[in-house]
């Protein structure tokens, strides 16, 4: 009985291996589809590591070009890595010492550091380097090379003597002082997100909703403090997020930039925009909806939070060109009859 089942399904096992076999083009189509598997495009390795790495695209208000950021250069990751954000680059009085400090420490430790603490520095100069190269630099990573530098800086302090330690003291002590005097006056930074303060702008903004009002908004701290502020996490006597503004979690008062627009512009009598600094991808998709308030509403009153005086500066200079005067800036408009449905 197994022997004639076997029998039975050996045709059909020959034809579907029939079926399966790679069939063999003729001629020429044969010839081109080797040369191409063959003959791959070849990259050098500076070709490979000589790249640009492009994120955040979105498009314009207009819609004819890509708004992207991307990792051409690193000035400031450089500079925030050594000197720490607390102090800023142009705040001349401060970073010129803080520089000269962090250049006087690190020469000294290529120059009287032991072998081994040295070859740490040049291992440490090679990771920036790389990072810088990559467009992988930050903050963040560089908390993981930071022993690379600091090591042979204190190996270096335990074996020199007499003058040469005095004068490497002091240039160690003063690039930490100074670090740790703009952390605790919070004056001199150069990134003052640290210091927004979206828990006050999203219980304002709350205020005016509970009287009716709509918002338009794109950053997500907003909506996050906004889902809290509007009572939105409490079930019955539980408190629990679910989801945050507008996406995740619904309400009839609240839009992003891209709902509102996609929706018609559904403005209430009175409607708020909250404009900040940086997010410079979603600052230019939400010109529309900015453009459409100026345009059909009545301004009545705008509120900065937090003044940036070196905004300017940071336009003309810097890569990011989202900066604005003030970081927050909330206006409050007039839109007569609602359209909302």
């Amino acid at each position: 009985m197994t022997r004639r089942t076997n029998q039975r399904c050996l045709p059909f096992v020959l034809a579907l291996l029939f079926a399966c076999a790679p069939r063999t083009p003729s001629g020429t189509a044969t010839e081109n589809s080797t040369a191409a598997t063959r003959s791959p495009q070849q990259y050098t390795m500076e070709d490979f590591y000589a790249n640009t790495s492009y994120s955040g695209a979105s498009w314009s208000s207009d819609r004819k070009h890509i708004l992207v950021s991307s990792n051409a250069t690193g000035i400031w990751n450089v500079y925030a890595m050594i000197a720490s954000e607390s102090i800023a680059p142009w705040h001349f009085a401060l970073s010129l010492p803080v520089g000269l400090a962090i250049a006087c420490g690190l020469i000294m430790t290529l120059l009287f550091a032991p072998d081994n603490a040295r070859r740490l520095l040049i291992g440490f100069v090679v990771l920036v380097a790389g990072l810088t190269i990559n467009g992988q630099i930050g903050t963040k990573r560089d908390l993981l090379i930071v022993p690379w530098l600091f090591l042979p800086v204190a190996v270096t302090l335990a074996t020199l003597n007499g003058r040469r330690k005095q004068l490497m003291l002091g240039a160690v002590a003063l690039a930490f002082g100074l670090g740790w005097f703009g952390i605790i006056v919070r004056s001199y930074y150069g990134t003052l997100r640290f210091f927004e303060p979206w828990q006050e702008v999203s219980r304002s903004v709350a205020e005016e909703l509970q009287q009716g009002a709509g918002v338009v908004a794109y950053h997500p701290i907003f909506f996050f403090h906004l889902t809290y502020d509007l009572g939105l996490t409490k079930h019955g006597t539980e408190e629990r997020l679910d989801g945050v503004l507008p996406t995740a979690v619904k309400d009839p008062r609240v839009f992003n930039a891209v709902q509102f627009i996609e929706s018609g512009f559904p403005a209430r009598p009175e409607m708020i925009y909250v404009k900040a600094a940086g997010f410079i991808e979603r600052q230019e998709t939400a010109k529309p909806a900015e453009e459409w308030l100026e345009t059909h509403c009545r301004l009545l009153d705008t509120h900065g939070y937090l003044p940036d005086p070196y905004s300017e500066l940071k336009l003309r200079f810097g890569e990011d060109k989202g900066h604005l005067p003030y970081r927050i800036e909330v206006r409050k408009y007039a839109c007569g009859e609602s359209n909302h449905p």
